[in-house]
């Protein structure tokens, strides 16, 4: 009795930790915002600030690597539900406490290399590169041994109530299938194990990794922390001990990164705008102003999707926003019910229309300019979405649907007046992309730019948002902002094994040696992207893919923007692809429609974007066009 006390009283003051760490970062991510935007006003005021430049990255590897342990709590990041969803409870907690131990191993090694380099820093008195400031900089790496003890504690509760939980049941094994047995799936989980320790042993070191990668991946473990783990794995087996020094750098140096403090920022800026009721006036308005063209709400649905993906720049977010608003009304008035789920589905290509997490991520990882991806994805996204209404107006025309009237008269003054509504919505991704496209400020400026004016918007403007939706939708955005953060963190250490293996140049000389093209590599790339984007987030597919496929791109003599449209393009394509895509469980999610419904709908709309890609090889100007005229 007293054990269990003294257990729920370490249970409630791990929680009262992690909740508190959740606030903290709440607040940082808003300060990260202002560092921004500070920025570009003492730059327009010609009293530039620079030492709010490394501030900012230096709050962004704080928020990133002390928010983890929240993001474990709060289930944020990504995993691999394709086996364990078929699965029972019972069997699911087994694999829990199996994966969590793995991942504790991960943390602790973390913990341990990152407190040795902040103690070796404070030691030798190391300071911050800043040109103005200077700080110790044990303080900023000690956010790698902290972050790395809250992931640990909130591990520790994880394995704990699973424990608590196969204590508590009672199977009746006499009816239970052999696969639902935890000793049945442990059994599997090691032979599994086994059959990778072989390939390392008598095949390719790397070639077991990747095993090793598969089966962490499939047996549930966070898409970021199975990468880091493989990441340390082989470093131990390819160079010792003496080289695990290198694991907190390459993750504190992944993160330091002013490029991709860009990724958070639109996040955060698109999720103010969701909850100040943009998409809904937005919606309302191409609703008015274009009733008189066929099947004019799934118009103003693909119409509103778009210029939503382009504030928010996520793909699910805007899915499940435009899910959430349109399709009851489009349900209401009539319209066909697979249709209309299309066309949420394939308005909602949020990694594809710039600003977005998807162009960052890549011009992070692969150093290319996002300012340029950016533009790169307008005119695909622009071609693509005139498909999606030419496809939508021609197939009503044909079936003649009969829909409900809308009920609002589309009088001048009305008309006027939702133009006045959604105008604030209209303009944003304007000032945004003009921003950047006449160089006025950087691609992570025009991220503190958007969210300083949602909130000047919504609180001043429109008067749509309070402080209390201003609360909900910073931690929305935390949620959203660790996943896509945490990948690239604990990716770095697997791409960092990837990259001092060369792995880069024996496939490279492989695919000579072939005599391999660039026609058939792409091919390769889109079936590779197809198949993972049945399971895994567009950031997970990317920082997977991208340290192999784009040497191999540059090699074969690919345009680096026309492969980073390329790659996004591929990625929707693999959340939209049955039986398992992404997006096409957030609609299910939203709607409770049967999957089959779903996915019957999106097919056409895939068919477009596959035609898009064939539009983009034989022209590939259609993406470089714009970029080649940027300032």
């Amino acid at each position: 009795m007293v054990m269990k006390k003294i257990a729920k009283a370490i249970d409630r003051a791990i929680d009262g930790a992690l909740s508190i760490t959740g606030l903290l970062i709440s607040v940082l991510i808003l300060l990260i915002a202002i560092f921004v935007f500070a920025n570009v006003v003492s730059r327009f005021a010609g009293q530039p600030l620079p030492w709010l430049f490394d501030v900012t990255c230096f709050s962004l590897v704080a928020f990133a690597l002390l928010g983890a342990g929240y993001g474990l709590r709060q289930e944020v990041h990504v995993r691999v539900e394709l086996i364990r969803r078929h699965l029972p409870r019972e069997t699911n907690a087994f694999l829990d406490i199996l994966i969590y131990i793995i991942s504790l191993g991960f943390f602790i090694l973390l913990g341990w290399t990152g407190w040795q380099w902040a103690h070796d820093s404070f030691i030798f008195g190391l300071t911050t590169t800043t040109a103005i400031l200077k700080f110790p900089k044990w303080i900023i790496i000690s956010a790698i041994p902290l972050g790395s003890f809250l992931l640990c504690l909130q591990s520790v509760r994880i394995i704990i109530s699973n424990v608590r939980y196969l204590f508590r049941i009672e199977p009746n094994i006499s009816t239970a299938r052999k696969i639902d047995r935890p000793w049945v799936v442990l059994a599997l989980m090691i032979l599994a194990l086994i059959i990778s320790g072989i390939l390392v042993v008598y095949i390719h070191p790397l070639a077991g990794m990747f095993s090793f990668l598969l089966v962490f991946l499939f047996a549930g473990m966070p898409v970021a922390f199975a990468l880091g783990a493989i990441g340390c794995l082989g470093i131990y087996l390819l160079f010792g001990v003496s080289q695990f020094t290198q694991i907190p750098l390459t993750a504190f140096n992944a993160l330091n990164s002013w490029p991709l403090t860009a990724a958070p920022l639109f996040i955060l800026g698109g999720m103010l705008m969701s909850e100040a009721e943009i998409a809904e006036r937005i919606f309302s308005f191409v609703e008015l102003w274009f009733r008189r063209i066929p099947s004019p709400l799934l118009v103003a649905t693909i119409v509103s999707g778009g210029v939503f993906c382009a504030i928010t720049g996520s793909s699910v977010a805007a899915t499940a926003a435009m899910a959430t608003i349109c399709l009851p009304i489009l349900f209401e008035r009539g319209y066909d019910k697979p249709l209309s789920c299309g066309a949420v589905a394939g308005s909602t290509v949020g990694t594809l229309i710039p600003p977005s997490a998807g162009f960052i991520l890549y011009g992070v990882v692969v150093d290319e300019s996002i300012g340029q991806l950016f533009m790169a994805g307008i005119m695909p996204a622009a071609l693509l979405f005139l498909f999606y209404i030419f496809y939508v107006c021609f197939r009503s025309t044909i079936k003649k649907e009969r829909l409900k009237l809308q009920s609002q008269a589309a009088t001048s003054t009305s008309k006027v007046a939702a133009f006045k509504s959604g105008v604030w919505g209209l303009i944003a991704p304007i000032i945004v992309l003009g921003g950047i496209y006449f160089g006025i400020f950087t691609p992570t400026e025009a991220g503190g730019v958007l969210v300083v004016y949602a909130l000047v918007v919504g609180l001043f403007i429109t008067r749509t948002l309070r402080w209390p939706q201003v609360k909900r939708a910073t931690l929305a955005s935390v949620g959203i902002s660790l996943m896509v953060l945490s990948i690239v963190c604990f990716a770095s250490i697997y791409a960092s094994l990837v990259a001092q293996h060369q792995v880069i140049k024996i496939i490279t000389v492989a695919v000579e040696a072939m005599n391999l093209s660039a026609p058939v590599f792409l091919l390769i790339v889109f079936l590779v992207i197809l198949f993972l984007g049945m399971f895994l987030e567009a950031v997970a597919i990317m920082l997977i893919t991208l340290p192999l496929t784009y040497p191999l791109a540059m090699a074969l003599g690919i345009n680096s923007l026309w492969f980073g449209v390329f790659n996004i393009i591929n990625t929707e394509i693999g959340l939209l692809t049955p039986p398992v895509g992404l997006n096409l469980f957030v609609i299910k999610g939203v709607t409770g429609e049967e999957l089959d419904t779903i996915i019957r709908g999106t097919l056409p709309f895939l068919l477009l974007m596959l035609l898009i890609l064939l539009i983009m090889y034989f022209f590939p100007q259609v993406a470089l066009w714009i970029p080649g005229t940027m300032f």
